[in-house]
């Protein structure tokens, strides 16, 4: 007998409860009971009757589908959201086969050929309760992954869903629209059964677990810490120690100032401590040192103030809590349920509760299973150290644990006094806290404005800067392109992508701006040419503010990036441009990306409205001009005979040598085409006024006032913006009419649509100035 709960939609949190006679019995019913579209029926474990977690909330009994409900199960889903290549999924459907176990696999209805998505569905020999199911979906996963290195893919060739290991979680039951759908599906091998082998044996694949595995469970001292010897421990313990005294003395040594000496005993401790992010232990005065860190921000507000906490620094709280918990300790529990608490506490949470709790688990998760890939918990504690309680005490400190099981306190204090003749700074116990008298300083006015001099290092960075793409990226800038809507940035920058991917350079393009149908193209596009896309709305669970956070891990480890590149599409959904605030800290975070030598393209919207001049104006705060190295705006027009839409570059603030260039965008497949040929791009007004110029012009009216005129008696505009109007279609390399300065009556200039001959100048010329000879 199988029980199992039966529920329609991701918001359903009260399934049907049902069984079934046997793993043949439930595969026939999932294929009974299939959706005909996306976010239908589901299944998951079986559900216990009573009340609800919140019972003030939700008052009646039932079978509530939480993780306090879930019973024990038989079956485990396993959802299989992506493939490095399609033939990944050839190979693993052969690979299951081979296993010989009771299986129901079946493709998703987002996948294709190109891209498969599937979930499988495995009998198990005996049932495991919820904790246990998500240890044996690890383990499964971590064979599979192994099998795939041996096959000749890498560990990330299959993009496994964890959220799915837990028993609460829905996991949707195949789409098709009728029978023959089904038949066809099995043809294609998209969709198969085999009910007649052997269960799954949950105890031999937990036994024979790859050590991926048991690094994830048995965390706390993970693989590296815990190979050195007690010895070898010490000596890394003593590093960090006398890397800890030199960061206090540098910091006493300036009074408290940042330099060099200070930072670079700052990275040296967080290099060393980067193996202990699972490995400390607490007692109640540390752990609520720590946990009123991570949890200190009120969610409960809706509206905007200085104590809401951003979706970002939520997202931090929760993984740095999976980082903090330590293994086999009370805390390690306590970590999980105190954050969730405070997380259920968010405005939001009610709003769809069941999707909340599993956009928990999967950002918790996140935070629990990427060992080593951040110094966060360190960081957080060496802030923490140097804080005082209120009644003035220092925080206590969690130890961390060794080989041998004793503990060592690494976050021991030292007290530095500082004097000096100017300033009486004192860094007391090595806390940041600062007692400082004031002093007036004097400064004479070059020095004020020294540090925006223009000097020879300015001049020979910009002389010495390297074009990826002449006249629109320089290597280790960060850039802003700044175009309309529909104005073809998008297209123009998945083209430049391949052109960089070609020249070797690792391109992730952070696609947060396009919907299925797109990310399909685009990611088809991307494996042909040899980039990343890197999609958070597309993840379960995944969202902008998460790309965020991973920078923030990547530029606080020591990384090089001098060969990466990122295409942030667009800017809006990382950071909202009308918040001050929030800008400028984005910005600071990109320009710590671009000193460890990454490339980084920001793609934005201008305005809806343009300035007096008709040039576009970026939207967002003064902020993103000051920060980028690069703003460059792309100007467009459809053009109507060709079915194409015309792009111009419009370089605005430039740290290199730029120069406007144009592409054409084929808008019936969007491909790029690249010209030398400069294309002048004007807005709708100005294109109306220069419709009505030629017009004048090619009617034999060649003066300037006349021509305005003429344009004043067709339109709304006035005339001395005509005038201008005027003055700017006869500029630059390629203007759109020509003037003849001279070339009228009383030296008059007149206007052309060709440029003037040669002997038309000369004529000018003679007239103005007699005969040269």
């Amino acid at each position: 007998m199988i029980k199992f709960s039966f529920g329609n939609g991701e918001a359903d949190n009260k399934p049907e409860q049902l069984e079934a006679d046997d793993f043949k019995d439930l595969v026939q019913w999932m294929v009974n009971n299939h959706s005909e579209a996306k976010g239908g029926n589901f299944f998951c474990a079986a559900m216990s009757y009573g009340h609800h977690d919140k019972i003030k909330d939700y008052p009646d009994e039932n079978y509530w589908r939480l993780k306090s409900h879930t019973l024990p199960r038989r079956i485990l889903s396993m959802d299989l959201d992506g493939f490095e290549k399609p033939e990944v999924w050839v190979w693993l459907r052969q690979w299951i086969r081979d296993l010989e176990v009771n299986v129901f696999w079946y493709e998703t209805s987002s996948s294709t050929v190109l891209l498969p998505r599937a979930r499988l569905v495995f009998e198990l020999k005996r049932e495991v309760d919820y904790e246990e199911g998500k240890v044996l979906g690890s383990a499964l996963q971590a064979h599979i992954e192994e099998a795939a290195i041996g096959a000749g893919y890498s560990e990330q060739a299959i993009n496994f869903d964890i959220s799915v290991y837990r028993g609460s979680q829905p996991v949707f039951l195949p789409v098709f629209k009728n029978k023959e759908a089904f038949k066809q599906m099995l043809l294609e091998d998209r969709i198969y059964r085999e009910t007649s082998a052997a269960p799954l044996d949950v105890d031999t694949v937990l036994k024979v677990a790859p050590e991926r595995i048991t690094r994830k469970q048995k965390r706390a001292v993970n693989k590296a810490w815990g190979s050195y010897s007690i010895n070898e421990q010490q000596q890394i313990l003593d590093k960090f120690k006398a890397a800890k005294q030199k960061w206090g003395k540098a910091l006493a040594d300036t009074s408290g100032k940042s330099n060099k000496v200070a930072q670079e005993a700052y990275e040296e401790m967080l290099s060393l401590g980067s193996e202990w992010s699972w490995c400390w232990q607490f007692d109640d005065d540390s752990y609520k040192t720590v946990i009123n860190e991570l949890t200190k921000g009120d969610l409960t507000i809706e509206d905007e103030g200085p104590e809401k906490v951003s979706r970002e620094s939520w997202y931090k709280s929760v993984m740095l809590g999976a980082r903090f918990t330590a293994y086999n300790d009370i805390y390690n529990d306590k970590f999980h349920k105190d954050i969730l608490d405070w997380s259920q506490a968010h405005w939001c949470w009610e709003v769809d509760e069941g999707k909340a709790e599993s956009e928990f688990e999967s950002v918790w998760d996140t935070g629990l299973y990427t060992l080593n890939e951040s110094n966060f918990p360190l960081k957080t504690l060496l802030y923490l150290r140097g804080q005082k309680d209120r009644n003035g005490n220092y925080y206590l400190m969690p130890k961390l644990i060794l080989a041998d099981g004793s503990l060592a306190d690494v976050l021991g204090k030292s007290a530095f006094i500082v004097k000096n003749d100017v300033t009486h700074d004192v860094v007391i116990q090595g806390s940041s806290s600062l007692a400082t008298q004031k002093q007036k300083s004097t400064k004479t006015l070059e020095s004020l404005f020294t540090c925006l001099t223009l000097d020879t290092e300015d001049v020979k960075s910009m002389e010495e800067a390297t074009f990826i793409i002449p006249n629109l990226i320089v290597r280790g800038h960060l850039h802003a392109l700044i175009a309309e809507a529909n104005g073809g940035k998008t297209a123009l920058m998945i083209h430049q992508a391949a052109k960089i991917a070609e020249q070797g350079f690792d391109v992730y393009y952070v696609n947060a701006d396009a919907g299925p149908g797109d990310l399909k193209s685009h990611f088809a596009h991307a494996q042909i040419h040899g980039y990343k896309v890197i999609a958070p709305d597309a993840k379960r669970g995944g969202s902008p503010e998460q790309v965020v956070a991973l920078f923030k891990e990547a530029a606080n480890n020591d990384v090089d990036m001098s060969n990466s590149v990122f295409i942030m599409d667009t800017l809006k959904k990382f950071t909202e441009v009308i918040q001050k605030s929030d800008a400028k800290e984005f910005y600071k975070l990109l320009r710590k990306l671009t000193v460890k030598g990454a490339t980084v393209i920001l793609l934005g919207h201008s305005n809806k409205y343009r300035g007096e001049d008709g040039k576009q104006v970026y939207e967002g705060t003064a902020d993103l001009r000051n920060d980028v190295d690069n703003l460059i705006y792309l100007n467009s027009v459809k053009n109507e005979g060709t079915n194409r839409l015309e792009i111009t570059t419009q370089p605005d603030k430039i740290r290199a040598d730029y120069k406007p260039r144009s592409f054409f965008i084929n808008l019936s497949d969007r491909s790029v085409e690249e010209t030398d040929e400069v294309v002048q791009i004007l807005d709708k007004e100005r294109q109306q006024a220069l419709k009505y110029a030629k017009e004048a012009i090619a009617n034999g009216t060649t003066t300037k006032v006349a021509i305005a005129e003429f344009i004043k008696d067709k339109t709304s505009f006035g005339k001395n913006r005509l005038l201008r109007f005027l003055d700017e279609f006869t500029r630059g390399s390629h203007p759109s009419i020509y003037a003849q300065v001279g070339g009228g009556e009383k030296n008059a200039t007149i206007y052309s649509l060709q440029p003037p001959t040669f002997q038309e100048i000369s004529a000018v010329l003679e007239q103005a100035f007699g005969d040269a000879k």
